[in-house]
């Protein structure tokens, strides 16, 4: 399979995803925007405090958004896996830097597309126009269950939660790392993984 071939059922793979019927010229439309890249374990994206014109799309690996507490820590907000578009959005919108950090937590290879190129795609293309709609409702949708997650559930509910949605999870990240995203410490992960076995 070509490079060609491969960014075209990536495009085709991903606007689909939105369970939307796009044509051939939309595909080709968006696949124009897309160039592949390879990053490594730990690579960053997109840097916290820097201004960027891209959009990615996850291939393969799992990548995060850390922001950073008052006390200068970092958090995982957000895990993104295959098939997820990784970014600022909201830096994109409101065209300033980033308050946030995008960083390869696997190898990963990606597919990177300038936002305001796809925007101005977005105006005059129907399909892509309701695919954007679509992007903005699931980035809305998966914010309101992050929050739901912290705010409803126990640190036992969160992790099990996390394990259906990253069902190689334990294999993929190291264990400081999903504590992180959990909003625990290693050791109440050790305790959970314990209670659960036994």
């Amino acid at each position: 399979m070509t490079l060609n071939d491969e960014t075209k059922n990536l495009a085709r793979g991903y606007l689909t995803s939105y369970s939307i019927n796009v044509s051939d010229q939309t595909i080709e439309q968006f696949k124009s925007l897309l160039t592949k890249e390879t990053y490594f374990k730990d690579d960053i994206i997109v840097d916290y405090n820097k201004l960027t014109r891209n959009f990615y799309i996850l291939k393969n690996g799992i990548g995060a958004c850390f922001i950073k507490n008052d006390n200068g820590n970092e958090v995982i907000r957000t895990l993104y896996r295959s098939n997820q578009a990784i970014g600022p959005l909201s830096s994109l919108i409101r065209r300033e830097p980033s308050n946030a950090a995008y960083v390869c937590l696997t190898d990963c290879e990606v597919y990177k597309g300038d936002y305001y190129d796809f925007i101005d795609l977005v105006k005059v293309n129907t399909e892509l126009s309701t695919v954007y709609a679509k992007i903005l409702e699931q980035v809305y949708m998966r914010s309101e269950r992050r929050i739901d997650q912290l705010s409803l559930f126990d640190a036992t509910e969160r992790y099990l939660m996390l394990k259906e949605e990253f069902s190689d999870l334990e294999n993929l990240l190291p264990q400081y790392q999903i504590a992180n995203y959990l909003n625990i410490t290693p050791v109440q992960l050790s305790r959970i993984r314990k209670k659960l076995v036994s």
